[in-house]
């Protein structure tokens, strides 16, 4: 398998993750957007947003075979900056 292949079978093993605090309904829009493009025929395995944005993701994400994952942790503010 040439590693042009296995980059896009690994597409499929990740998630597209927005946990920021500023997001808003555009920004989870675009995610959703980039996880509905795929890449050549290939697909991430989920998208992950906090749960306030659960229902836009559910009306605009296209591709059946990406999850829907809501964040239930509360992530501190730089706490991974360290």
């Amino acid at each position: 398998m040439e590693d042009h292949d296995k980059l896009k079978k690994l597409l499929g093993l990740i998630d597209l993750t927005s946990l920021e605090s500023i997001d808003n309904e555009k920004t989870i829009t675009e995610l959703i957007l980039k996880a509905n493009d795929g890449y050549d025929g290939h697909y991430p395995a989920a998208v992950c947003v906090y749960p306030n944005f659960g229902n836009l993701v559910r009306k605009t994400l296209l591709q059946s075979i990406i999850q829907l994952l809501l964040e239930a942790l509360f992530f501190r503010p730089n706490y991974y900056r360290r």
